[in-house]
């Protein structure tokens, strides 16, 4: 069966919950796809929308960008490189347009994938791209930041010789060239999925990923950076004490880290797993 996202535009002013009212809805969805994933939305100058994930053809997933007015009208609907994973992200450059940072397949019939950051031009058009192999870093951005001159990139990086994933932290130019590589111990042997991060009140990154030790549960996993990814410290965050209630994830697709505008603390959504039940 295929499934649409809805794209919702609200009135989101200093009202209660209440007062909130939807202004208009759009279904986003391409001919012959089995499932459309727009993860992601950037707000652009002219007051439109840039919506963008992926669509899933088997087992390949070609970036997908759609582009609406502020009323909702559609304006263009287009596809762009064949993605090796659904973790991608997408930065706006302002006026010189977007950078796209994802991961592309190294060979047409491997497993292994490729770091990709493209640029966009601001109507969705592709412009130079920069591809690193995986013998330079094997793994999938899943945020990226703009930082003045640079941007800042949360990934997961494949970790071979102890058969799991660990957490990265890139750093690049609006171009996609590629600067330092940070990769991040976990805490005991397992393996740990990046989700989300933003800019902390001190100017450095909090960084939030779902991490497992070998053989345990899933659970919330909190990383304080430096405005250059240095670690400064980390926690596991358990919901619950008890093992029955199963697996806590923050799921790298689909929920999101904020940061309250009060200066109070953060958010952060996920799921809790019990059994057969989410």
């Amino acid at each position: 069966m295929r499934k649409l996202i809805w794209l919702l535009a609200l009135w989101l002013a200093a009202l209660p919950v209440v007062a909130q009212r939807l202004t208009w809805e759009q279904p986003l969805g391409f001919s012959g796809s089995a499932v459309d994933i727009f993860g992601h939305a950037q707000v652009l100058t002219n007051g439109g929308y840039l919506v963008y994930g992926i669509k899933s053809s088997g087992g390949r997933y070609p970036f997908i960008l759609a582009r609406y007015q502020a009323n909702g009208t559609l304006v263009r609907q287009q596809t762009g490189h064949t993605l090796l994973a659904i973790e991608q992200d997408l930065v706006s450059l302002d006026a010189q347009g977007f950078l796209m940072a994802a991961t592309v397949p190294e060979s047409n019939v491997g497993t292994v994938n490729s770091m990709f950051f493209q640029r966009l031009r601001l109507n969705g058009d592709t412009l130079l791209g920069h591809r690193y192999p995986s013998a330079l870093f094997e793994g999938a951005p899943v945020r990226a930041i703009r930082d003045g001159d640079s941007v800042r990139v949360l990934a997961l990086t494949v970790d071979r010789a102890n058969f799991g994933n660990q957490v990265a932290f890139l750093t690049t130019d609006t171009a996609g060239t590629l600067g330092r590589i940070r990769r991040y111990t976990n805490p005991a042997p397992g393996t740990a999925y990046a989700c989300d991060m933003v800019r902390t009140a001190r100017g450095g990154w909090l960084a939030i990923s779902h991490y497992a030790a070998a053989g345990s549960y899933v659970h919330p996993y909190l990383q304080e950076l430096s405005a250059t990814g240095v670690l400064v410290r980390q926690r596991m965050h358990i919901l619950f004490a008890s093992t029955s209630t199963g697996n806590e994830k923050v799921d790298r697709t689909w929920n999101n880290l904020i940061r309250l505008t009060d200066g109070t603390g953060y958010v952060f959504s996920g799921q809790q797993q019990a059994g057969a039940q989410h």
